[in-house]
């Protein structure tokens, strides 16, 4: 990282090509010159469900993938996501599980197929994770550990490891 520097990408770029302002929200690589950012909380504290793709090619280029129809899972925040790869090279699908919406911690996950743009409810066969936000995913197989739950401004902090096998 010495001696990188950082460029600015779409410079004066129209507000309609671009995702809304967000924070709390996941982004993940795809391929070497994509990322794709969904959720989050919006510049006035609600929550989106939005996905958004940014190709970092060129000038770089935002594409919102899907519309409202598309959108089955819940809008969230505090959530995590990974992609994953299936090993057939054109299907690269997004986890994503848990979070917050208005305080409420969520306990599904969600598969997104990046090319069909279309969601799928996981339910794993084995004991689910509680709900849980402000967590992390890392793919070895899909691995789940240590989060932290806010409950009536009391933090308990959850040291539960879950994974979930994918094949």
């Amino acid at each position: 990282v010495s001696g990188k520097k950082w460029t600015q990408k779409l410079e004066g770029a129209k507000p309609e090509t671009t995702p809304p302002v967000r924070w709390l929200h996941s982004m993940i690589p795809f391929g070497n010159d994509r990322t794709i950012v969904y959720g989050g909380c919006s510049e006035t504290g609600g929550p989106l469900g939005d996905v958004w793709e940014f190709n970092n090619k060129g000038k770089g280029s935002w594409t919102q993938l899907g519309s409202q129809r598309h959108y089955p899972a819940p809008d969230r925040y505090l959530h995590t996501a990974i992609g994953m790869s299936t090993g057939v090279e054109s299907k690269f699908s997004m986890i994503v599980h848990g979070g917050s919406v208005n305080n409420v911690h969520l306990d599904d996950m969600w598969e997104f197929d990046v090319e069909t743009m279309e969601w799928t409810e996981l339910y794993p066969s084995t004991d689910f994770p509680m709900a849980r936000s402000g967590h992390s995913l890392v793919m070895v197989r899909l691995f789940l550990f240590n989060a932290v739950n806010i409950v009536l401004a009391h933090e308990y902090t959850h040291t539960h490891t879950h994974t979930l096998g994918t094949g």
